[in-house]
């Protein structure tokens, strides 16, 4: 490279960086995140139904069976904890490997909108619930959140 003028050795330097650490734009893939987390969500509330939601709201199928058998609390804290869980999966499989690392780089920023979101959402759907239920929820959410953002993952080629 001792032949090329400054501009055009920073250009080429440039070239092999883009190659090697390609731009990741969050706003290409963050809407489609947002549309999983939903369908997950929506699954998750099939057969888990969180606060009286789903399609077996009576509680007496799914996960609530299992999960009621331990008592109520442990029901609330685990149903978050899977559906934050499910959804966490389901989001982040289909993801490039450049996609993950962002994502990696901003866990605490996502997980934040993610819990906001799904938070917003329970509170509108079921605005009757009581604080004690939605906190359980919500640790067992953290729970599962703080496990996984300690958890530097390995990337194969996608």
């Amino acid at each position: 490279m001792e032949n090329f003028d400054l501009k055009t050795k920073n250009k080429i330097l440039q070239n092999i960086k883009q190659d090697i650490f390609p731009e990741v734009n969050p706003m290409t893939f963050l809407p489609r995140l947002l549309l999983i987390h939903m369908l997950a969500t929506a699954f998750v509330m099939a057969i888990c139904p969180q606060f009286g939601l789903g399609l077996f709201s009576n509680g007496h199928y799914g996960l609530t069976t299992l999960f009621m058998q331990v008592s109520h609390e442990f029901c609330q804290a685990a149903c978050g904890a899977f559906l934050t869980l499910t959804s966490g999966l389901a989001i982040w499989l289909p993801l490039k490997i450049t996609q993950k690392e962002w994502l990696y780089s901003h866990k605490y920023i996502f997980a934040g909108i993610m819990l906001s979101v799904t938070s917003g959402f329970f509170w509108m759907r079921a605005p009757d619930i009581h604080l004690l239920e939605f906190s359980l929820w919500v640790v067992g959410s953290l729970i599962v959140l703080t496990t996984a953002t300690q958890i530097k993952p390995s990337y194969s080629a996608s």
